[in-house]
């Protein structure tokens, strides 16, 4: 059986950009978690509430990479 020369780059392309979209939603949740964060000191909100809101977000981010980059390659 003769493989396709193109498979193997574009299986390395795919799981760089789905490596590359999991940093962007990670760097987008740090922004977010800064903000909230600031937030909480503005306008007095319950810490815990908002931890318990950041933490779900967090667990819901690697639950997401571990499903993208495969376990053996997660954050």
């Amino acid at each position: 059986m003769v493989e396709d020369s193109n498979t193997a780059p574009n299986t390395i392309t795919n799981k760089f950009t789905s490596t590359l979209f999991s940093l962007l939603q990670l760097g987008t949740f740090v922004v977010k978690s800064l903000y909230l964060f600031l937030r909480i000191h503005r306008e007095h909100i319950s810490t815990q509430d908002a931890i318990a809101a950041s933490t779900k977000k967090l667990y819901q981010l690697i639950e997401n990479s571990m499903l993208i980059c495969g376990p053996s390659q997660g954050i």
